[in-house]
């Protein structure tokens, strides 16, 4: 038979050098089908070429679909399933990880070759056909092999999935025949000198190790009981027992298998070792296989998890005791999948309503950001994004930069620009894709992408110029409904008014705009603005100063100077007005707004607006024009977009803590930059001086 030997990896698409330090378990199963008389072709595939006609079947490696050597060829392994009748390999430490990425399909196409245009672009021209084999597989696996001594288990992976059928292929005699004819050697069962002919490396003796820094003696017995039909040699470090008393009190003594610390392991043992014949990592992983001395590694030995005790049974420190120094603290224990978690938080309950970011040494931050598109969810490779808002912005602003290839997933369509869904470590923001240019660098060529928020459609030119007028009383918040309605029917907006609303007689309200001038305008009389949701069909109307920048306020998020990479401080002299005069017009009234505790000796100039029509609304305009006065500091600061914080929007309180001085302001605008690898935001914070 043709044969196709494929898979995810580079080691499982490519024919690799067998030398002395590696022999991969592809190698063995390329060995093993050429044995049996097939032609075998071991290589990548490209999504979309024709396979049907030039191969009978296929073997295909299956690999955490998120690992990074798993980007240019995981497309094409599921290509190659819907051309051929095929057979799954698995290897065997990767088992819960491939099964849960086989059951996430957003997982898989969002890290699907973002550095890879042409083999991006190939993926995408047959995604369906790709994504139905995708979805097969997560119900069910068809023929699967997996690489597996005689004394393994499979207890785990059909735990965790279903197989039509589950074959064990032991690939031991191809180790064996490899070592013979690259190195000259055969492998007896007793531990002896190696006739090789290596040059650059010392004399290793001929037989593996079967050890862990734990007892192994359980393991194996079990081992032992197979031994017969073993073909590959096992020497096990022995040692003397004690005396042991059985009953009768007859003491024996007898050779066992014992602890080997961990010293005499590596320093002593390992380095004399070819390798090691390892057992199972946990829960995830099947025990009973092969590793040369240079893939071997473990879980972590070090540290303590300290369980879960009743409140009031410990009443030490739960994050610092004397008694256990140089010892780490985990908040939850080894789970056998590779992640520590190393967060305290027994220190207690931080205070409601405030978000405190610690100090610490580092700070590590995983960044999850991705571009799609919305009609279809296709995903977008990018190189960088740029998200910004201001408290005079009632819309985010975009842009992007985008390989070429992705050209046809942003150009506009009949009904206008395309709409986007970026997000940004658990963000989502929804924008246009308004602009579209182009350029080439050299031999590169990309384009740029820029646009606003999602909410630009209540805007020109999407919306018509309107009159907007009230036929009858109404408050302001009842005004900014109905202008969001179309002949009595919502448009699909919403509003969270966080003003003091006050009513505006009949005809009290007039306005020739669009739906949002039409919002900004009722906004601004009360001395508010509008925040609009990243993602949602909503806008909030803040104050400009919730609380007189004078006053005591309690901070949203408190920022250490630790977390940030760049702190930048504006002085600013503004007049120093203590009095204002508002006015409306028609059907206004006059607010002569003074602040407190002050002389009223330096009056603004005056506010006039046809919506100040009470006292309510002089106030909170008065409020912004006398709020906005004397000395102010604008402080910068960049930080990571970090999972207590998210992004920080304008109109949040923030408390800055550099050593003894402590600045408390409130954010006036956000910008996020989305690299190829960072995520950082920088803040504008305007401070009371």
């Amino acid at each position: 038979m043709r044969i196709l030997l494929t898979g995810c990896t580079r080691l499982q698409t490519t024919r690799v050098d067998t030398s002395e330090n590696y022999y991969s378990i592809f190698n063995g199963y390329h060995r093993a089908l050429v044995k049996a008389g097939h032609d075998v072709d071991w290589r990548a595939v490209t999504p979309g070429e024709e396979l049907h006609t030039r191969y009978d079947a296929a073997f295909i490696g299956l690999h955490g679909f998120g690992a990074m050597v798993c980007t240019t060829n995981k497309a094409g392994a599921l290509w190659a399933a819907h051309e051929l009748p095929h057979c799954v390999l698995f290897e065997d430490w990767r088992v819960k990880t491939i099964f849960a990425h086989l059951r996430n399909s957003g997982y898989f196409w969002n890290h699907l070759l973002s550095g890879n245009d042409k083999a991006f672009a190939a993926a995408l021209g047959v995604k369906k056909q790709i994504e139905r084999v995708r979805y097969s597989w997560e119900r069910k696996l068809p023929c699967t092999v997996m690489p597996m001594m005689e004394w393994g288990t499979v207890d785990a992976p059909l735990k965790l999935h279903e197989f039509d059928n589950l074959t064990l292929w032991n690939l031991d005699p191809m180790y064996r025949e490899h070592l013979e004819e690259r190195h000259g050697a055969f492998w007896n069962t007793e531990p002896q000198r190696l006739r090789s002919r290596w040059t650059n490396l010392p004399q290793k003796h001929e037989w593996s190790l079967l050890s862990a820094c734990s007892d192994a003696s359980m393991w194996l017995h079990k081992l032992q009981e197979n031994c017969g039909k073993l073909q590959w040699p096992v020497f096990g470090k022995w040692r003397p027992k004690e005396q042991r008393t059985k009953g009768g009190g007859q003491s024996q003594s007898r050779e066992e298998l014992g602890f080997i610390p961990e010293d005499d392991l590596i320093r002593g043992i390992y380095a004399e070792m070819r390798g090691m014949m390892m057992m199972g990592y946990g829960k995830e992983t099947l025990p009973g296989w092969w590793r040369n001395r240079y893939q071997l590694a473990w879980g972590p030995q070090a540290g303590m998890h300290r369980p879960q005790l009743p409140p009031g049974v410990d009443p030490r420190d739960p994050c610092y005791d004397p008694a256990t120094l140089a010892r780490l603290v985990f908040e939850d224990g080894w789970a056998h999948d590779g992640r520590l978690v190393f967060v305290c938080v027994g220190h207690g309950v931080q205070p409601p309503g405030t978000i405190i970011v610690p100090v610490r040494r580092v700070y590590i931050v995983i960044n999850n950001t991705y571009l799609t598109r919305v009609s279809d969810g296709a995903p977008i490779p990018v190189h960088s994004m740029g998200l910004s808002l201001d408290a005079g912005s009632w819309t985010w602003g975009f842009d992007a930069t985008l390989p070429a290839v992705a050209q046809a997933l942003v150009e506009p369509t009949a009904n206008g620009p395309v709409e986007l869904a970026a997000f940004v470590n658990g963000t989502e923001f929804r924008v246009l894709a308004e602009e579209i240019s182009s350029e080439r660098v050299f031999l590169s060529k990309q384009i740029r992408v820029s646009g606003r928020g999602a909410n630009a459609r209540l805007d020109s030119p999407f919306a018509p110029q309107q009159i907007f007028t009230n036929t009858g009383m109404r408050t302001t918040e009842q005004l900014m409904g109905d202008v969001l309605t179309l002949n009595g029917v919502p448009v699909g907006y919403t509003v969270d008014y966080q003003l003091t609303p006050w009513v505006v007689p009949a005809g009290g309200f007039v306005h020739l705009g669009t739906y949002i001038s039409a919002l900004t305008a009722i906004a601004n009389a009360g001395g508010g603005y509008l925040r609009p949701h990243p993602s949602l069909q909503k806008f909030d109307v803040l104050h400009r100063y919730p609380t007189a920048p004078w006053e005591p306020v309690t901070p949203d998020i408190i920022l250490p100077a630790a977390v940030t990479t760049r702190e930048s401080i504006t002085w600013v002299e503004k007049p120093d007005y203590n009095r204002v005069f508002v006015s409306g017009q028609d059907a206004g009234v006059l607010g002569d707004v003074r602040r407190q505790g002050t002389a009223f000796d330096k009056a603004a100039p005056m506010v006039v607006d046809a919506l100040i029509t009470d006292a309510a609304a002089a106030q909170q305009k008065g409020l912004e024009v006398l709020g906005n006065t004397g000395r102010q500091y604008e402080v910068g600061l960049r930080l990571p977009v970090l999972a207590q914080t998210g992004v920080i929007q304008p109109g949040v309180y923030v408390q800055y803590v550099d050593g003894a001085i402590t600045r408390t302001g409130i954010v006036r605008s956000t910008q996020v930059e989305v690299g190829e690898i960072d995520v950082y935001q920088t803040i504008g914070v305007e401070v009371r001086g």
